[in-house]
């Protein structure tokens, strides 16, 4: 059923755009501030960038493929490679070369993973090749990322609306046709497996009623269901209309009829078929069910039944990530080391402390400045940045900052931000203009209950309840609550309702929870009654949709593919097994609200034991550590963090741990691309050693049976099956195959 494929391939084929997004880090995200720049201006070699505006401007797939493949020889390390192994795939795919394909889209999906673009089509091609697990995989994958992502930039809106459930209708295709080949092959025993192949084909039937490949297949599920009369309509619909599998669905329609009618012929038959309701032919659109308005109390309120976890909560960086100003709560340096210079070694601001009060002043002239006092400190751990309120509400943020691990004063937006940023330009800041605004950029994950009164995103009409990240901001509105215990009242709620009980939500909505602050990509839309973090009468437990990696620079990204700034924890978390498949969430590892927060800065469940945050899964991995380590036991190199949680990511001028937690050391990368931009967990230790010391080494550590065995762990921990991924079968491939 290749023939699947190549019904949208070629929309998505030339979806190469040279356009996508340059957006600031570590900056809040709505919908209307997403700004364009060229994907070429990554590639500083000329004669690098002439080849790949040739390989994008080639039309033939012959020549897509050949020069896809002569310029990842002759630029191997380039920042091109995503996309270039990406239409090397589909070239293939066009072309029928499906082996080459799958070789050419996996490396694409190692350097990026998110790209429904391919894991559709690619899924497509795998379960075609048999490669059951893999397409299955791929097309779950596909599912997931369709939900969330918002409308790639190069695609019309109109195109987008057309293609995303086309997309989502083709994934599920695989996913039904997977449980139908394993139905085959199981025999009588197939009948759970015909079930799941029904549940998906329908799915894709109702995002796709002109999928005739679908619908024949769905007719296969109903009709070994024992329901003849929908397997009937599903076979009418197909053999109504030229395809690919039109004397298929015939015969197998014939087959029903003659088992069924006696007195009309076939031609009537099949007419009266036709004329009975689809079932798929009009989706009806779902009324979603609103939540009662719920109202929010506030942290104070928690105190009295929660003392422990409010105190514990207080002491936290969450709780002090925005704070009126108090004189005792500021570390930077405004007495000594207290004047920020320019290029050229001109003072251009000086920080000060006059009768008590902190002030920042700006050279705006020769010799002329202008002071703004501090009215709010952001930050308490390791960095601190301060913010000044006008007349008017709005509050705007120095774009001086003061690190404590180097005691030192930097212009942290120059740091982080790519070239030609308004706000990183010092001389700027008296502007005063929206850049710099803490309400629009910076509140949404700094403050609680934010919200617009005009419902635009203007920072003079954003207001928030409280400054921090309050209770509220996690558990969600508890009035009521708060309410009814106050009263001695009984107040029961499902698990996922406000006050969240985290114990009792998957593992999805309790990352999606944590995801409204610590995950870049995440873009917002405005709620009800202007609400932007303030969750009135929609779900509380919202899912951000999120803007596609690709529109994302290159100081988001290693060569490698993995994420560079810590601002990525969330994206990085959700690319690994142990959330995929482990079902892992923030939580296994990290108390928001820990007795120690005071000096347990990172909030980590485990802080005297963190090889515990692995092994309680890995527990196997409790005995004899060392053989798996192959270090010593209380050595730094044995814990698991080192090996698999290397720091790799840019946080507040210091590297933090990657939560790619299933990152495995990989000397292949570091010889292509170098350490800088393939950073690998040994190398970061053994500092004297070169590649070719890491791809020796690394060679010895081979165990051929770990994937399996990791794979068995992981199915007696959830009650998985272990499929062995080189099942093959062609049973019944005039069927499923045609």
């Amino acid at each position: 059923m290749i023939g699947h494929v190549s019904k949208f391939f070629l929309l998505i084929l030339l979806a190469i755009s040279s356009f996508i997004i340059a957006q600031e880090l570590d900056t809040f995200t709505f919908t209307s501030k997403r700004r364009a720049y060229t994907v070429l201006d990554r590639i500083e070699n000329p004669k690098e960038k002439a080849a790949f505006q040739n390989l994008l401007a080639a039309t033939d797939p012959i020549e897509k493929k050949d020069l896809a493949e002569s310029f990842l020889k002759q630029y191997p390390s380039s920042w091109m490679l995503a996309k270039t192994y990406e239409i090397a795939a589909k070239s293939s795919i066009e072309i029928g070369d499906y082996s080459l394909a799958i070789l050419h889209g996996k490396k694409s999906l190692q350097l990026l993973p998110e790209n429904p673009l391919l894991l559709v089509p690619l899924s497509n091609v795998q379960v075609q090749q048999g490669k059951l697990v893999a397409a299955k995989r791929n097309a779950q994958r596909a599912l997931q990322i369709l939900k969330r992502i918002e409308r790639p930039l190069n695609f019309e809106q109109k195109r987008w609306q057309q293609l995303k459930p086309e997309l989502q209708a083709s994934a599920h295709f695989v996913i039904g046709r997977v449980a139908a080949t394993l139905a085959v092959r199981h025999g009588v025993e197939s009948t759970n497996h015909w079930h799941s192949a029904r549940t998906s084909l329908r799915q894709s039937r109702l995002l796709n009623p002109k999928d005739l490949l679908a619908a024949y297949l769905l007719g296969i599920a109903e009709e070994n269901l024992g329901k003849s009369n929908r397997a009937a309509r599903e076979y009418a619909d197909v053999a109504n209309t030229p395809n690919i599998v039109q004397k298929q669905a015939i015969d197998s329609l014939q087959k029903i009829y003659k088992s069924q009618e006696r007195k009309r012929s076939f031609e009537q038959y099949l007419q009266n078929v036709l004329s009975q309701p689809s079932f798929y032919g009009q989706q009806k659109n779902k009324t979603l069910q609103s939540s009662p308005e719920a109202s929010y109390a506030n942290s104070a309120s928690c105190k009295g039944c929660h003392d422990a976890e409010h105190q514990a909560w207080g002491e936290t960086g969450m709780a002090r990530m925005f704070a009126a100003y108090k004189k005792e709560n500021v570390f930077g340096d405004f007495e000594k080391n207290n004047t920020f210079l320019d290029s050229e070694d001109i003072p251009i601001v000086k920080m000060s402390e006059i009768d008590g009060q902190h002030f920042f002043s700006f050279l705006i002239s020769d010799k002329k400045w202008k002071t703004y006092p501090v009215d709010y400190t952001i930050g308490s751990k390791w960095q601190q940045a301060y913010a000044t309120q006008l007349p008017d509400g709005t509050i705007h943020v120095f774009p001086i900052q003061y690190t404590k691990l180097q005691n030192r004063w930097v212009n942290f937006w120059a740091i982080i931000d790519d070239p030609g940023s308004e706000r990183a330009v010092v001389r700027n800041f008296p502007k005063l203009t929206d850049s710099t605004s803490y309400q629009i950029h910076c509140a949404p994950c700094h403050t609680s209950q934010l919200r617009t009164a005009s419902g635009d995103i203007k920072a003079v009409d954003i207001h928030f309840r409280e400054p921090g990240i309050n209770c509220e901001m996690c558990h969600g509105p508890s009035l009521s609550h708060v309410e009814a215990m106050s009263a001695g009242k009984p107040y029961n709620k499902p698990a996922h309702e406000p006050p969240i009980t985290f114990g009792k939500i998957n593992h999805r909505e309790y990352v999606a929870i944590c995801a409204q602050c610590h995950m870049q990509s995440a873009v917002a839309k405005l709620g009800d009654s202007g609400a932007i973090n303030y969750s009135g009468k929609e779900d509380f437990v919202k899912r951000y949709t999120n803007r596609p990696y690709v529109e994302f620079s290159e100081k988001a990204f290693y060569k490698d593919g993995r994420f560079r700034e810590t601002t990525f924890i969330v994206e990085s978390f959700l690319r690994t097994d142990c959330f995929e498949r482990g079902k892992s969430h923030c939580g296994n590892c990290h108390n928001p609200h820990p007795g120690d927060a005071a000096t347990n800065i990172r909030s980590l469940k485990f802080l005297d034991d963190p090889d515990h945050m692995c092994t309680q899964c890995h527990d196997k991995y409790t005995t004899n550590p060392e053989t798996h380590t192959r270090h010593a036991a209380d050595s730094e190199g044995a814990r698991c963090s080192s090996c698999h949680m290397p720091r790799i990511m840019n946080s507040l001028l210091f590297k933090a741990a990657t939560h790619r937690i299933d990152s495995i050391p990989n000397a292949e990368t570091v010889a292509r691309f170098g350490s800088a931009e393939s950073p690998n967990a040994c190398l970061i230790c053994h500092t004297d050693r070169d590649t070719e010391w890491l791809r020796k080494e690394l060679a010895t550590w081979k165990r051929p049976n770990d994937a399996n065995n990791m794979s068995r762990e992981h199915g007696r921990r959830t009650g998985s099956p272990v499929i062995n991924p080189s099942w093959r079968s062609n049973e019944n491939q005039s069927r499923l195959s045609p």
